[in-house]
């Protein structure tokens, strides 16, 4: 085994770890005793409703009745449409991420990158093929609100027709 990819591997291990000890430290675990472990790379992923091109699994909690964490990859190349989350959303990229703001430049995360949306702000993002990354949500269960370039609730459908017809 050769230096570099020693050192990557060991550099790999400790995004992991400082990963799962920033969102394990969510009120989530206030909630749940039990202690939780999962070896990344050993979960299953499956993909997401509505969202073909990302895939993703549970690590914490349960997103349809509370707060979670979960490990999300992308599918090829994924661009999610411009959305809002009722409740706040934290990300850390094991692998990189583009992520996009209105009326902002857009965010760039490498490898080990943070990203924190509060409660109702519209983001969109564009995800390289392969992208790995944790992201929770601490205050309740996942929902997403798509939204038109006026800020209107849309359907997924509606958003993801919308996106095929601009340029992220």
């Amino acid at each position: 085994m050769s230096a570099d990819s020693s050192l990557k591997r060991c550099y790999a291990r400790s995004v992991i770890f400082i990963a799962a000890v920033f969102l394990l430290r969510s009120p989530i675990q206030a909630a749940d005793k039990a202690i939780v472990s999962s070896n990344t790379f050993d979960l299953k992923l499956t993909q997401v409703p509505d969202t073909p091109c990302l895939s993703m699994a549970t690590v914490q909690g349960n997103p349809d009745k509370g707060p979670a964490v979960f490990v999300m990859k992308s599918v090829g190349v994924c661009k999610l449409p411009m959305h809002w989350h009722s409740f706040a959303e934290s990300l850390v990229v094991v692998r990189g991420v583009k992520i996009e703001v209105p009326g902002q430049t857009p965010i760039r995360l490498r490898d080990g990158g943070f990203f924190y949306a509060p409660p109702h702000k519209v983001g969109g993002a564009v995800f390289a093929p392969n992208t790995l990354f944790f992201v929770s949500f601490d205050g309740g269960p996942l929902d997403t609100h798509y939204v038109d370039d006026t800020g209107k609730e849309i359907s997924s459908k509606e958003a993801y027709n919308r996106l095929k017809h601009t340029q992220m």
